[in-house]
């Protein structure tokens, strides 16, 4: 088994309608509400929180004591497992966090963007990389991007959702973490897994519009 493989269990159906995803948001909101704030200020105790994350990126979730106080602590119980494995939360949460402590090393703005999607994320980063020549179908990003989206596994999304993150980062693409763990909660139910391909792709090939959430990093 490779290490950091999360075996959870495809579950069958739909999440409950907006609960437990929007829990999922919210949780990851407050997380990233603090992160954010030590950003800002460039605190040590900031710092080490990000190096921690970033360090359980390929890591079980639950795994890693030192992340505990950040990614479980004041979980709502609904998204608490009840299991020996993680819940499909518990996976959202460890991993949206931890992806962004990699999307926000040596960056000292906040890489957390509300309102853009993966799928803008990727058009950004492939606008960004040649302004004049502007969307590139056949840019090597895309590849990536079509691999992710049709992951088979949660297992899958992570391992090409990990190097893509790394990606973004390269050209300092902002992205949004809440909805990142969204995706991935909802990416453990059967039936969501398209709806989810759907918007990115969606993302993907619409120009954005700008919004406020273009000019507030984080709400």
């Amino acid at each position: 088994m490779k290490k950091g493989l999360i075996m959870t269990e495809l579950l069958s159906g739909s999440p409950e309608p907006k609960t437990d995803r929007q829990a999922v948001k919210a949780h990851v909101a407050s997380k990233l509400h603090v992160l954010g704030a030590g950003v800002a200020s460039g605190t040590s105790t900031s710092k080490a929180h990000l190096a921690r994350l970033r360090r359980a990126v390929n890591e079980f979730p639950g795994s890693v004591p030192e992340v505990w106080g950040i990614t479980l602590g004041d979980l709502p119980s609904r998204l608490i497992g009840k299991s020996d494995a993680p819940s499909a939360g518990e996976t959202a949460v460890h991993n949206a966090l931890a992806l962004f402590a990699i999307q926000q090393q040596g960056k000292s703005e906040l890489m957390h963007r509300q309102g853009r999607g993966l799928g803008s994320a990727v058009r950004q980063y492939i606008m960004s990389k040649d302004p004049q020549k502007g969307f590139d179908e056949e840019s090597p990003i895309l590849r990536r991007f079509n691999a992710l989206s049709t992951s088979d596994s949660v297992d899958e999304l992570l391992w090409h959702l990990r190097g893509l993150i790394t990606q973004l980062r390269g050209e300092s693409v902002h992205l949004d973490f809440m909805e990142l763990a969204a995706n991935i909660h909802d990416f453990h139910y059967y039936d969501s897994r398209d709806k989810v391909r759907l918007n990115w792709g969606r993302q993907l090939y619409t120009a954005p519009r700008k919004t406020e959430s273009d000019e507030v990093p984080l709400s």
